[in-house]
């Protein structure tokens, strides 16, 4: 429904791609809000460009052409309420939490200007 609603609103593209499908121990609607938590925050941040999501065995991907982060900002990346930032750093702030709660890892790279691509493996 979130990309249904982007895409009536945007020409942004967003693309998926399912390389493997994974075998996940979590609940479809707490995978969704991990999801729709990375892609709301991808569609915020890009203007023009496209937003790609990948999924394999081992990892989710969302990677965008977005407005991108400061370096100064990326070790701050996760916490709830970041300053400085344009939203409150609450949708990352979930998603870490989801991951630790199943020992997967967050990795973000960012450039400003260029975009931002999360990368979350699975262990």
């Amino acid at each position: 429904m979130l990309v249904e609603q982007h895409q009536k609103n945007t020409s942004v593209p967003i693309s998926f791609e399912l390389k493997e499908d994974p075998q996940l121990q979590i609940l479809p609607p707490l995978f969704m809000v991990l999801l729709n938590n990375l892609l709301e925050n991808a569609i915020r941040h890009t203007a023009e460009g496209e937003i790609r999501i990948s999924l394999n065995k081992q990892q989710l991907t969302v990677a965008d052409t977005g407005s991108g982060f400061p370096p100064e900002m990326l070790p701050q990346l996760g916490q709830a309420y970041l300053e400085g930032s344009s939203g409150q750093g609450l949708g990352l702030s979930i998603v870490v939490r989801i991951c630790q709660q199943f020992g997967w890892s967050v990795k973000v790279d960012s450039e400003t200007g260029k975009g931002s691509q999360v990368h979350i493996q699975f262990s």
